[in-house]
């Protein structure tokens, strides 16, 4: 059996999924437009700046998303696929997806991003197993707190948990992403696809002979 892998974020979209959608709900003045500049300052600081992936949620979550139904999040994200999804997907990656559909691959999503986003990505692309970031909900169904934060590490002891349960080596596996914090993700495979990466991981692929598409 062979497994591949697959980051959402920057790899199957060319977008960063929950900035956009952070936007799409300041457009439909669900957020107050006064905040937005602070979104902004919270996503440079990680693409630029070395702020963790568990620090960004933990911002993100306290200033706009606790408390909030998750319904608000779950039916506007169905709008934001109408308008954009089908401009996001980066087709290099959706031919990867296809290809390893067609030889019978298992197939797994993971990401950073909320379920709600992934979810919803996942059964379109008819994925099966996906993991992402989890809220945990009260009984109203609102959002009480974070559950889980997908990162870099959890990742690879996801796949690792999914190789051994499906006793697939690792040079049967292959990881797809685009960015220098899935270093220890792409360790667990012996076929390493760079999609559309960063410029450090960029320079690793080349130095390394590893594919890029």
């Amino acid at each position: 059996m062979y497994l591949s892998i697959f980051d959402l974020d920057g790899t199957i979209l060319k977008i960063n999924s929950s900035f956009y959608f952070y936007i799409f709900l300041f457009k439909k003045k669900i957020f107050k437009r006064k905040t937005i500049f602070r979104l902004f300052i919270y996503y440079l600081r990680y693409k630029y700046f070395n702020l963790s992936i568990e620090k960004l949620h933990k911002k993100v979550f306290t200033r706009y998303v606790k408390g909030l139904d998750i319904k608000l999040f779950s039916e506007n994200f169905d709008k934001f696929l109408d308008k954009y999804l089908n401009h996001a997907f980066y087709m290099p990656s959706i031919n990867k997806i296809n290809e390893s559909f067609y030889n019978n691959h298992l197939i797994l999503l993971l990401s950073s991003s909320p379920s709600f986003i992934v979810s919803p990505i996942a059964e379109i692309l008819k994925i099966q197993n996906f993991k992402a970031t989890e809220y945990k909900l009260n009984e109203e169904n609102k959002i009480q707190k974070i559950f889980f934060i997908m990162n870099g590490a959890k990742k690879a002891a996801i796949a690792l948990d999914v190789m051994k349960k499906n006793n697939i080596d690792k040079e049967n596996v292959f990881v797809y992403s685009d960015s220098i914090h899935d270093m220890k993700l792409f360790d667990v495979a012996k076929n390493k696809i760079a999609v559309n990466p960063c410029k450090k991981l960029k320079k690793i692929a080349i130095k390394n002979g590893w594919e890029i598409v």
